[in-house]
């Protein structure tokens, strides 16, 4: 498991709601810019996602110091389209596994030896199998994988690069995050 997400799995307010098809955010993700723009209530999730999954992608000491040095602008200014669509990628890939895993370590009637030697049912989705032998350079993500990053990225660049879907964005992250720490910035406690 991914050290950085570890925690968020295991903590089901963090959780993202996954489709049938084991995607997030379809509806957020299916926007087109000639619908209305999304509200506070229905980004929410979105935004509770970036912030426990993809702002420790980049590390919160690199988070912090960024906003002491850019104090008008947040977080999600900071955030890349590559490293939003990473932080999709890896949820969406792995929260079968993390799920049993999780299921798992909470069978009771089960010592330590026996849950490791209890069966993983669940594959990854877009990555090889852990311990698979990879060619010299090669990474560990299947070419469905690659094409469905990219597909994701290209999404999440398209938002970045629309101002008023962005700027919507902007004041609903700055929402929450007083409604979270009672401040728009971390610069500002």
């Amino acid at each position: 498991m991914y050290p950085i997400f570890s925690f968020c799995v295991k903590d089901k307010t963090t959780r993202p709601q996954v489709d049938e098809n084991g995607k997030i955010f379809m509806v957020l993700r299916s926007w087109t810019g000639e619908n209305s723009l999304p509200t506070y209530e229905e980004i929410k999730p979105f935004i509770v996602f970036l912030q426990n999954y993809a702002v420790p992608i980049i590390g919160e000491r690199v988070m912090k110091k960024w906003e002491l040095a850019n104090p008008d602008n947040c977080r999600l200014n900071k955030l890349t389209a590559a490293s939003m669509a990473y932080a999709v990628f890896v949820y969406e890939s792995r929260h079968e596994v993390w799920q049993e895993n999780i299921d798992i370590e909470r069978m009771d009637h089960l010592d330590k030896k026996g849950k490791k030697r209890q069966e993983r049912v669940k594959k990854l989705k877009y990555q090889h199998k852990p311990g698979t032998k990879l060619k010299l350079y090669e990474v560990g993500w299947t070419n469905d994988g690659r094409q469905y990053y990219n597909t994701i990225k290209n999404k999440f660049l398209e938002f970045k690069t629309n101002d008023g879907f962005w700027a919507n964005m902007i004041d609903h992250w700055k929402k929450y995050m007083v409604e979270t720490n009672g401040v728009e910035t971390i610069s500002q406690e």
